[in-house]
């Protein structure tokens, strides 16, 4: 995330703030930070394939920093951690879990009050301090003035080691989705509809940039394609030289690339299922937190901040779901985000105590969202022009977008057929 970017986020989240009455729930859709390319050649990082390099903890760190401003300036979260007001959830990958550690100690940096004091450092050096556990080398357990992580607050994040029904991350959760994936994403055929105008632009920058014969660079297959793009923008995010003097067009598409191979694997049916099972739970606290304030807002230990630390896939595919008007993007980039934000009107609380008095707020990236059926609804039912999602809207919206067949688990349950199979 390049600093005009944080820059952005921080201006359009400040103006919303000021155009709203009282922030209640957050829901954040987040990427991991930076990571080493997954294939293809990655020789010139520190880290191994996939991991999560310095500048991307960083990334995820500096998110954590300005939402630390934005959601516990405002009175949304307690100054100190109160672990009844966030859940995160990462998915099962180290980079996501570090990304979330990095996001974290933004949110609460390390503080001075949390510090050992002499006494409680000498007790554990002496043992008295310790669990009844035998431990090796106990003198040195404990060494005064060189504790690591001595300021820090410890945070629990979530995540689902094995596949489980009840993992709505990642695709594992959800057997047909997971097994349409599998099939349909090495499918050289499952990027017709892109790859006619995209691998003619990209393939000789591809072949030159890692030294392809010929045969190599004409029998280059979509996936393979990913696979170098994937490695370029990682190397291009650690401020590695490129590989290849790139134009314009050929850099837009290179980003593309990405696009496509996270969406086209899921067609609109199964995209809907993989959607609607990932917004569940956020949409339930949601739900929960408006009941909440609606009956007094009676205590500060309450579920308000929400967090799911996923990948590329996730945000590519809720950002088509959601059919936002007049919005698109090129690639998902490390650290993207999307935030689903709860507000109120306090007065209206007070007098009516229903779901009329709350709006909901969607920014990807800094940039609002504008969805078809908030602004329809504004401007037919009522005569606005707000483009603001009231939360009877937004939740019309994400039904009316969403999966409404068979109960999910059931569905889930399915095993996928090949399309030449049906």
């Amino acid at each position: 995330m390049k600093i005009d970017h944080l820059i952005l986020l921080v201006s359009s989240l400040s103006m919303l703030t000021q155009a709203a009455d009282k922030l209640g729930f957050v829901f954040e859709l987040v990427r991991h930070g930076a990571r080493a390319p997954q294939k293809a050649q990655k020789d010139q990082f520190m880290v191994p394939e996939g991991m999560l390099t310095a500048s991307g903890q960083r990334q995820r760190y500096l998110m954590g920093s300005l939402n630390k401003q934005r959601y516990i300036d405002i009175g949304l979260l307690d100054d100190t951690y109160n672990p009844a007001q966030i859940y995160i959830q990462s998915t099962n990958f180290f980079r996501t879990i570090q990304s979330s550690y990095a996001e974290l100690i933004g949110i609460y940096p390390p503080s001075q009050k949390t510090k050992l004091n002499d006494g409680e450092k000498q007790s554990l050096k002496s043992g008295k301090g310790m669990p009844k556990l035998k431990i090796r080398n106990q003198g040195k357990t404990v060494d005064p003035g060189q504790d690591p992580m001595e300021g820090f607050q410890y945070i629990p994040v979530f995540n689902y080691q094995t596949p489980d029904e009840s993992d709505d991350l990642m695709t594992g959760g959800c057997k047909l989705i997971d097994e349409a994936d599998a099939y349909l994403f090495p499918r050289n055929d499952t990027y017709e509809p892109v790859a006619d105008y995209i691998m003619p632009v990209l393939r000789k920058p591809i072949q030159v940039a890692y030294g392809l014969t010929d045969d190599q660079a004409w029998g280059l297959s979509y996936p393979q394609l990913y696979d170098y793009s994937d490695s370029q923008l990682a190397e291009d995010k650690e401020g590695i030289p490129r590989r290849y003097s790139y134009s314009a067009e050929e850099w837009f598409y290179m980003r593309n690339t990405q696009k496509w191979a996270l969406s086209l694997t899921f067609p609109q049916e199964y995209k809907k299922i993989f959607a609607t099972k990932i917004m569940r739970n956020p949409l339930m606290n949601m739900h929960n937190r408006m009941n909440e304030i609606n009956d007094g807002d009676k205590t500060r230990d309450s579920l308000r901040y929400f967090i799911y630390s996923a990948h590329d896939l996730q945000i590519a595919n809720i950002l088509e779901w959601l059919h936002p008007v007049g919005h698109d993007f090129v690639d998902v980039t490390y650290g993207s985000s999307i935030f689903f934000e709860l507000w109120y009107d306090t007065d209206c609380v007070n007098s009516l105590r229903d779901e009329s008095c709350f709006k909901v707020k969607i920014i990807h990236n800094g940039m609002p969202l504008k969805l078809s059926t908030c602004l329809d609804a504004n401007w037919y039912t009522r005569g606005s022009y707000d483009q603001i999602c009231t939360y009877t809207d937004f939740r019309a919206h994400t039904t009316n977008f969403g999966y409404s067949g068979m109960p999910l688990h059931e569905k889930c349950a399915e095993t996928f057929t090949p399309p030449s199979m049906e």
